[in-house]
């Protein structure tokens, strides 16, 4: 097989449609247009200069560099007029001067020249344009008083204030110009920011407590809950970035400030007239990205910012937090256009803008789109010659679903023995429990016998562990185990999850008491856990039908990987990949990867393994592998797609298949996008969440890929959010259109059996998700993940969700 690596062009744009309807749609992307183009007037070029300093200074002397360029603001001004800075050593401007120009100042006892030379006249649509409408876009955004933290921008002055929980959040945006098939726009997200009300030496040493009760160190806890947060000064409401710790010094420790030695203490009250009451505090040190620069801060004097887990288990407070942040179309639309209104009523801006000859247009941007439809639920047989199923289209009876496939599945395997484990104080919970799910079973038609009962006496693992043991062997195909707890609060889960995966491989299905201590919809509670049962043992609760691509055997794979700081050195590469007609049936395994070692590099063993498995389900090899890979950042998207493509290949030919007898689909899958789309509402200018089954593959897209954005689920609260995918290799229809994977990726967001509806991902992602975090949640810094056991790659039971 020819195994030569290309990235995939743009679809042909002259491939006729086949399947879906088209409908027009709008995406929170913001036109940029000329002024001139509105007033008749010749659009004069930017031109771009560059600035030395003699002395010389050091690139990362970024500071004293702004302070230098801010008391040569007058004579830039009478040079320029108008200008643009970017990064101090850039400046751009429409004012021409070919000739050298020097500005002398002096700083700190030292006469510098400021030497301005003229570089080049900017292209339209050049990397270095671009980079003149980020700049001038930011100093718009200055302009107004928006603080930047990272790649948003705040409104500081707009805090809403949470005093009961002390903490405030701040409004802002996420934006990006982002040059796209259909030209330079700007993408504009309206984002929040919390700010704590808790200073960082208050955060800092409620975690020496802590070290101090449990025996751990403190210093490495301290580093590691600092590293990455961002945190706000109290004094000038500027956010920095926390690279490290810096336990060597203290507010004592002598730096050097304008030719002599100064304290952090003298210092800070001499020039913000802070007081700092704690000596004994470590530092935080800030580095600058971009040139490396140390700032080091006070933690006394520092803001924490971001939700901890305390706050986020406040359910009252989480759901105010939600309600203003979680908005709606309406809201979002307004938002952006209320920014664009506040450039309009800013002298500065409004100068800015024209000098520069920039316009937005407030209206988003208008979209072409595909609707597909989802088509029918098919479910268990109707009659006794089973030539008829249980058959319902699913869009018309979205609201319905629930209720709908509480009946008979596509295929129930018969459950000969299981069995319901319950501590003695939750008894009649358990006897709830066993008689809905008899209900249900009756209902649903399943083969099962009853369910034997065991009680656990004593709430530890031990007495867990030793009744488990003594009760569970490989004829139990499943257990149910009702722990008490909430969740993610349920000591017993880890461990008894860890226990049963690699020790005693039986499918386990825990319900909390505080699920069954509630009371409401328990029937329907119970119902879902019997679906999830069915598929966990292998059954197929139900499929989809007219799936598009599956005429020929194809193999359709999700792939993700589990990374978290807590996991320490380990992540967990997760595979599923279907073996049946339906695509309702995987094979799985993990795969614990060390430090330093691709993440990907197990693939070609994972490969060869499920063309193994297809082949002893199907009878043959697949001719088409479609492979859904999510968790690849942009940045490492061409490397990473072109490693594993190049490891599919090799497992193709590691089972002996003919040359291009199996043709490839590499898509990958990305959620983290800042694109959001809208439909139009009732009366112009309202938006409203767009209907499941939305494609846009077209304007919004990168120019020279073939990728598409869909939207295949609704949105309980706010704004629904698309999926973005990209083909990066595709040997199945050789870069034709793009539809019918569009509407097979849209059916596949309803094989997921954890829901009865769509889901946000392909169900094999979400299966690889779900196994990846299963087994990598298991683990620690001190503790490897478990290691699946055997029998659970043999079985073909969606054991994990």
């Amino acid at each position: 097989m020819e195994s030569k690596i290309q990235t995939q062009p743009r679809k042909n744009e002259l491939a006729q449609q086949r399947y879906g309807r088209p409908v027009t749609l709008f995406a929170n992307y913001f036109e940029i247009q000329p002024f001139s183009s509105q007033k008749n007037q010749v659009d004069q070029p930017i031109q771009k200069y560059m600035i030395k300093i003699v002395p010389e200074i050091p690139q990362n002397s970024q500071r004293f560099l702004n302070k230098l360029l801010s008391q040569c603001k007058k004579q830039l001004q009478l040079i320029f007029c108008s200008y643009t800075l970017h990064g101090g050593w850039t400046l751009f401007s429409k004012t021409q001067i070919k000739d050298d120009n020097v500005i002398t100042t002096h700083l700190e006892d030292q006469e510098y020249k400021v030497i301005i030379d003229w570089i080049a006249q900017l292209e339209k649509n050049s990397q270095d344009y671009f980079v003149f409408i980020k700049a001038s876009f930011m100093s718009l955004m200055k302009a107004i008083r928006f603080e930047q933290i990272g790649r948003n921008c705040f409104d500081s002055f707009r805090a809403m204030k949470f005093n009961a929980f002390k903490m405030e959040i701040w409004p802002g945006f996420d934006i990006r110009l982002i040059q796209k098939e259909g030209g330079v726009f700007l993408n504009i997200e309206p984002c929040h920011k919390v700010i704590r009300y808790e200073s960082a030496l208050e955060y800092l040493n409620g975690i020496r407590d802590m070290c101090d009760s449990r025996g751990l160190d403190f210093q490495r806890e301290i580093s590691q809950e600092f590293r990455n947060t961002t945190v706000i000064t109290r004094y000038n409401n500027k956010p920095y970035e926390i690279r490290e710790i810096d336990f060597s010094q203290s507010p004592l420790s002598l730096f050097e400030f304008e030719g002599k030695e100064i304290s952090y203490i003298d210092y800070y009250k001499l020039k913000y007239n802070e007081k700092i009451t704690e000596a004994n505090q470590p530092l935080l040190i800030h580095a600058n990205k971009r040139t490396g620069q140390q700032t080091f801060l006070i933690p006394e004097l520092c803001r924490m910012t971001g939700v901890t887990d305390q706050m986020f288990a406040d359910f009252k407070l989480m759901k105010e937090v939600k309600s203003l942040t979680h908005s709606d179309a309406p809201v979002k639309v307004k938002e952006c256009q209320k920014l664009f209104r506040a450039f309009g009523e800013s002298k500065t801006c409004r100068a800015k803008l024209e000098d520069m000859d920039f316009k937005f247009i407030e209206r988003p941007l208008k979209v072409k789109a595909t609707k597909y439809d989802a088509g029918n639920y098919v479910l268990g047989v109707t009659n006794e010659r089973g030539n008829e199923r249980i058959k319902f289209d699913i869009e018309s009876n979205g609201r319905d679903l629930d209720r709908k496939t509480q009946c008979k599945m596509y295929d129930q395997p018969a459950i000969q023995k299981w069995g319901i484990f319950f501590q003695e104080r939750d008894s009649q919970l358990a006897k709830e429990f066993l008689f809905h799910m008899e209900k249900n079973i009756q209902q649903f038609g399943y083969p099962a016998k009853q369910m034997a009962s065991f009680v656990v006496k004593g709430n530890t693992f031990d007495t867990w562990r030793s009744t488990l043991m003594s009760k569970l062997d490989s004829s139990v195909q499943c257990v149910v185990l009702i722990l008490p707890g909430h969740k993610d609060r349920c000591q017993l889960y880890d461990e008894i999850k860890r226990m049963l995966l690699e020790e005693v491989p039986v499918v386990s299905q825990v319900v909390l008491t505080s699920t069954l201590n509630r009371g409401r919809n328990l029937r329907s509670i119970i119902s879902k856990i019997l679906i999830q049962i069915c598929a966990k043992i292998g059954g197929i609760p139900w499929t989809i039908d007219d799936m598009p691509i599956m005429d020929r055997p194809t193999m359709i794979c999700g792939m993700d990987v589990f990374h978290k700081t807590k996991l320490g050195k380990k992540s967990v590469l997760a595979f599923c990949s279907s073996f049946n007609k339906t695509s309702t049936k995987y094979w799985s395994k993990t795969v614990v990867h060390d430090v330093g070692v691709e993440i990907s590099s197990s693939l070609q063993m994972l490969m060869e393994k499920a063309l193994r498995k297809f082949q002893k389900a199907a009878g043959c090899f697949p001719e088409r592998i479609i492979l859904y890979r999510d968790g690849v950042g942009d940045k490492q998207l061409v490397a990473v797609s072109q490693s594993e493509i190049q490891q599919i290949m090799n497992a193709l030919k590691d089972v002996e298949v003919a040359q291009d007898s199996i043709k490839l689909m590499y898509i990958n899958v990305c959620k983290r996008i800042n694109t959001r789309l809208f439909a139009q509402g009732e009366i112009v200018d309202q938006f409203k969440n767009p209907i499941p089954g939305v494609v846009v593959n077209t304007t919004i897209t990168e120019r020279d890929l073939r990728e598409f954005y869909l939207v295949s689920c609704q949105s309980r609260q706010g704004m629904v959010k698309p999926t973005r995918y990209t083909i990066i290799h595709d040997t199945i229809f050789n870069g034709q259109n793009t539809d019918m994977i569009e509407m097979l990726t849209y059916k596949l967001c309803h094989t997921y059996f954890n829901v009865a509806g769509s889901i946000s991902i392909p169900a094999p992602v979400q299966y690889a998700h779900k196994l990846a975090a299963l087994v990598g949640e298991r683990g620690t810094k001190e503790r490897e993940p478990p290691q699946v056991h055997m029998k659970f790659e043999d079985s073909s039971g969606l054991y994990f969700i």
